[in-house]
């Protein structure tokens, strides 16, 4: 992918991300907080309440999918960024803030260079380092 559809990628990334930050800081309810859930105050959810937990928790499900773009695209925009490995594809998946790194790299310098990078990124938790020395 070239430089220009990476910073793209990141672009569209931010955009997703303040969405869902807007979305949480709104004051929506969480999916947990079961006394804002049951209108009724019952102690159970009715039809019209558990729709409205689902959406709630849908919301909540898309929100951690773009932090994980999010930082998927951080991720890559510094490994683009740095010089010496510009030139080599070097694949990122982020699941839930643990990032796998995967491609090649001419040494193993390069490989631990990469890691460094993706483990500064805000939000990365853990970073599991597949790129391979060639």
């Amino acid at each position: 992918m070239s430089a220009r559809l990476h910073l793209l990628a990141a672009a569209l990334g931010a955009c997703l991300a303040l969405a869902a930050t807007h979305a949480r800081s709104a004051g929506a309810p969480h999916a947990d907080d079961f006394a804002t859930l049951d209108a009724n105050h019952d102690g159970r959810l009715d039809r019209n309440e558990y729709v409205k937990a689902g959406a709630i928790y849908d919301r909540i499900r898309v929100a951690s999918y773009v932090d994980d773009s999010m930082i998927t695209a951080r991720v890559k925009a510094k490994l683009l960024a740095e010089e010496k490995l510009k030139g080599f594809q070097i694949g990122v998946e982020t699941d839930h803030g643990r990032v796998l790194l995967s491609g090649f790299v001419d040494s193993p310098t390069l490989r631990e260079r990469a890691l460094r990078i993706a483990s500064n990124v805000e939000g990365v938790l853990d970073v599991r380092n597949g790129i391979v020395v060639r």
